[in-house]
């Protein structure tokens, strides 16, 4: 199996200004191309930072440089950071069934406060 690669743009510190760059990674190094020939950056899964997945938005990964990456290929980026309690938390906030007991028992919670 060869390296991951995740489109996505790349931030300069304090900037908003994006690039176009490909997150590689390969046997746990993480490699960021923005020319698509070379790789301009090199560093370890261990120091990259994961912005928490809120919902269907881009995600982030803070780079140890304070550089920003940010992709729409939500699934890859989710795989990388294999944290399981925002992957949790991503879960439960999604609507469900297991929305229905709290929306019966609010009303009710509220009306014996209420008396």
């Amino acid at each position: 199996m060869g390296p991951i690669r995740i489109s996505g743009d790349i931030f300069e510190r304090q900037s908003g200004q994006a690039r176009p760059a490909e997150f590689i990674v390969d046997s746990r190094e993480i490699l960021i191309s923005t020319s698509g020939l070379k790789a301009e950056f090199a560093c370890h899964a261990k120091e990259l930072k994961f912005e928490p997945p809120l919902g269907a938005v881009r995600r982030k990964i803070i780079l140890p440089d304070g550089r920003v990456f940010e992709s729409d290929d939500l699934k890859a980026v989710d795989d990388l950071n294999n944290s399981k309690f925002w992957k949790t938390l991503d879960g439960v906030e999604k609507p469900g069934l297991h929305l229905l007991p709290l929306a019966i028992a609010t009303p009710i919670l509220a009306f014996g406060l209420y008396r």
